[in-house]
C-alpha cells in the first residue's frame, strides 16, 4: 500500500516537472510580447496561477508540493524572479528600455531550469526509495512465506507421521503388540496381490488350558508369556 501510494507521488512530481517547464516556457514567450510592444496580461495572469498553486498545491491545476528542500528553495527563488520580471514588464510599458526586463527573464529562465532539476532529483530519490521499499517488501514476504511454508510442511510430516503411527497401533493387538484379525486380513491381501504367483500357507495356532497358566502363575505371567510368544513369532 505505501508503494502504490508512493508510486502515485512520483507520478503527480512528473507533473510538476511539466508544470514548472511551462512556467519557464511562457514566462519566455510573455516578455518577447512585451518587448515588441504586445501586452500579455492573460499569458501573466496563467503563469501567476500555475506558481501560486505549485507554492501552496492549491488551484485548479491539480499540483501537490513535494517534500524537498532544495525543490521549494528554487520554486520559492523562482516566485521572487517572477515578481522581478512583471516590475520590468510594467518599466517597459511605461517606456523604459527593454534591457532591464531581458536580463531578468534570463535569470528567471536560468532559475527554472534550477528548479527543474531539482524536482527530478527528488523525483529520482523517490523512486530509489520506493525500489528498495519494493525489494525489501518482497524480501521479508519471501521469508515469512519460506517461513510459514517450512513449519506447515513440518506439521503436515508431523501430522501424517503421528496419522500413520495411530493407525498402526489401531491394526496391532494392545498387549501383544501383534497385528489384530483385521489388520492380518489386510497385510496377507496386501502381500499375495504382490507375489501372485508365489504360494503361501498360514498357520493358526492356539494355547490349549492357557487359563491354567492364568490360574497357577497370575495374569500377569500370562500376559508376559503372551508377549513374549507374539515377540517370537514376529
Amino acid at each position: 500500500l505505501i508503494s502504490v501510494m508512493k508510486i502515485s507521488d512520483i507520478r503527480e512530481y512528473g507533473k510538476l516537472i511539466n508544470y514548472v517547464g511551462i512556467v519557464r516556457g511562457a514566462s519566455q514567450r510573455a516578455v518577447k510580447l512585451e518587448m515588441k510592444g504586445q501586452p500579455a496580461d492573460d499569458l501573466i495572469g496563467y503563469i501567476d496561477s500555475i506558481l501560486n498553486e505549485l507554492l501552496t498545491g492549491e488551484g485548479q491545476f491539480g499540483l501537490v508540493t513535494a517534500k524537498s528542500k532544495d525543490y521549494k528553495e528554487d520554486l520559492a527563488a523562482l516566485e521572487e524572479q517572477w515578481s522581478a520580471v512583471r516590475e520590468d514588464i510594467d518599466g517597459v510599458r511605461e517606456g523604459k528600455p527593454d534591457g532591464a526586463l531581458l536580463e531578468s527573464s534570463e535569470k528567471m529562465f536560468e532559475i527554472a531550469n534550477q528548479t527543474v532539476f531539482s524536482i527530478e532529483e527528488f523525483s529520482r530519490q523517490s523512486a530509489d526509495r520506493i525500489t528498495k521499499l519494493i525489494i525489501l517488501a518482497a524480501a521479508v514476504c519471501g521469508t515469512a512465506t519460506a517461513i510459514a511454508s517450512y513449519y506447515y510442511i513440518k506439521r503436515l510430516l508431523e501430522l501424517k507421521h503421528t496419522n500413520s503411527e495411530l493407525k498402526d497401533i489401531a491394526g496391532r493387538d494392545e498387549l501383544t503388540g501383534a497385528y489384530n484379525t483385521e489388520r492380518f486380513y489386510s497385510e496377507a491381501n496386501r502381500i499375495m496381490n504382490l507375489e501372485e504367483d508365489d504360494k503361501f500357507a498360514v498357520l493358526y495356532v492356539d494355547f490349549e488350558n492357557f487359563r491354567y497358566v492364568n490360574d497357577v502363575f497370575g495374569y500377569e505371567y500370562g500376559d508376559l508369556l503372551l508377549k513374549k510368544y507374539a515377540r517370537l513369532l514376529m
